[in-house]
């Protein structure tokens, strides 16, 4: 097997895209949420012969296809798994945790993520009246975001699923570190506000009786699902008993000053992946709802006895800094938010707080970077992924990495400010090279650079499925 372990390396650039479309008819709403009309006919029906998965006697399997891995003949990684699935699941009441009703959310998290797999999804459960978002079908931005709704009618109730699809993007990393200086994560935010009032009208439209609404997501779609349900809660829209959110991977975008304890968010984490410990503690942001950790310090081995293909690195301890997982994330999250208070210094890079954050301008250039690598091809950003890869040292000198990305962008015909473009490249060089040096020894030591890529590497599919089955079974 030829494992892919550096894409881990700097995740934004090179997140694969599975994209598709599906060939049947379903509804759609304008691109004005205020003007929209949702079709009165939007059934969605496939032969036989287009179901890439089945319900049979009560049990529902899911096929996943990786981003991260390759099998020896160069084919995916695909992972098939089965899971009981029973209507009555959501005639429970919301506020508890229900595996089954977990399991169930996390294999459409991880394994659709085009219309074509959605539908399938949905069709095999019996759901109807499918709706897409716009964006599947829009050039993206980075305020895209893709979701899917379906209805289906439970014993006199009509549930409605609020399907986040969020796996596959590159332009919305962008906003990803766009959070503002109050309130929710403002990248975040304006996603959930696009989604909204389509969902509004929706309800309006398919749930006539007691509305009952399931909501997951994994990643930066669990995030904006963590935004969109505390609306949904504030708003009276949906009952306590009566909202299903399950959430996965969620990084931490929801104002801790306005968190409400809402017992029927459940927010699932693996609290050593790098991706869902942000946003920091100090940024005052926070998971909404009940947070379930399912690391766990076997994490290598439990992964590999699940599938001998998926190996995730071993954890390295250094006596000095750090002993396991925890520790070596802590450090990190640390050194790069540490309050700095040095008179006399020219250059003081600081982001110990939202504000500081944002008025340092790491926010601004973050998101500019980010965006200009991610209007790149696939086949660039992997280019320029390699690029960073042999010229790592040259990156923290002057210029370094401002040179490596012009010569990227150039070649490739993207527009962008040359002398911002400069000024943000080398103010984040020397953000992590003046204030932050135990930042770069715990990345880029020979056991730094192990456990960085393993704290990334708890944030995949591949690996939190087999944790969360582990956590399961405890």
């Amino acid at each position: 097997m030829k494992k892919r372990t550096s894409f881990l390396l700097l995740a934004p650039i090179v997140l694969c895209s599975c994209g598709g479309t599906s060939s049947a008819s379903s509804s759609s709403l304008s691109s004005s949420a205020s003007s929209s009309s949702l079709s009165s006919s939007s059934r969605i029906s496939w032969s036989e012969e287009s179901y890439a998965t089945g319900l049979v006697d009560g049990q529902y399997t899911f096929d996943f296809r990786s981003r991260l891995l390759m099998d020896e003949d160069g084919s995916p990684y695909q992972l098939h798994y089965t899971i009981p699935y029973q209507e009555d699941f959501f005639l429970l009441d919301g506020r508890q945790f229900h595996q089954e009703l977990a399991l169930l959310s996390v294999s459409y998290a991880i394994s659709a993520n085009n219309k074509k797999q959605t539908e399938e999804f949905f069709v095999t459960l019996g759901f109807d009246h499918i709706f897409h978002s716009p964006d599947y079908d829009a050039a993206e931005s980075a305020d895209t975001v893709r979701y899917s709704f379906a209805h289906k009618s439970i014993d006199g109730h009509d549930l409605v699923a609020v399907m986040m699809d969020a796996q596959a993007y590159f332009k919305p990393w962008a906003n990803n570190v766009v959070i503002g200086k109050e309130g929710n994560a403002v990248g975040f935010q304006i996603a959930a506000d696009r989604v909204l009032p389509y969902l509004e009208e929706y309800l309006e439209k398919y749930a006539q009786n007691t509305a009952k609404i399931w909501i997951t997501g994994y990643s930066r779609s669990a995030a904006i699902a963590d935004i969109l349900s505390q609306s949904l809660l504030e708003r009276d829209i949906v009952r306590e008993e009566n909202l299903y959110h399950y959430g996965f991977g969620a990084p931490a975008v929801i104002d801790a000053s306005h968190l409400q304890p809402h017992a029927c968010i459940h927010n699932i984490r693996v609290g050593t992946s790098l991706l869902s410990s942000f946003y920091p503690e100090c940024f005052g942001l926070a998971h909404g709802g009940n947070v379930i950790d399912i690391y766990d310090e076997r994490a290598s081995d439990i992964v590999a006895d699940f599938d001998p293909r998926v190996t995730l690195p071993e954890f390295i301890p250094d006596s000095e800094y750090y002993n396991n997982d925890a520790e070596y994330l802590d450090l990190i999250l640390s050194s790069l938010t540490v309050k700095v208070d040095v008179e006399g210094e020219g250059y003081v890079p600081d982001m110990h707080d939202r504000s500081s954050y944002v008025d340092n301008n790491y926010e601004s250039y973050l998101s500019y970077v980010i965006g200009k690598a991610m209007s790149l091809s696939l086949a660039a950003r992997t280019e320029l992924l390699e690029s960073f890869q042999e010229n790592a040292v040259k990156l923290i000198t002057l210029n370094g990495l401002y040179h490596l990305l012009k010569t990227v962008l150039d070649k490739n015909g993207i527009p962008y400010d040359d002398e911002y473009l400069k000024t943000a490249t080398n103010s984040l060089v020397r953000f992590l090279t003046t204030d932050v040096p135990i930042t770069m020894y715990l990345v880029s030591s020979k056991k730094g650079k192990s456990n960085f890529v393993r704290a990334l590497a708890m944030h995949a599919p591949e690996v939190f499925f087999p944790l969360l089955l582990n956590y399961f079974s405890k």
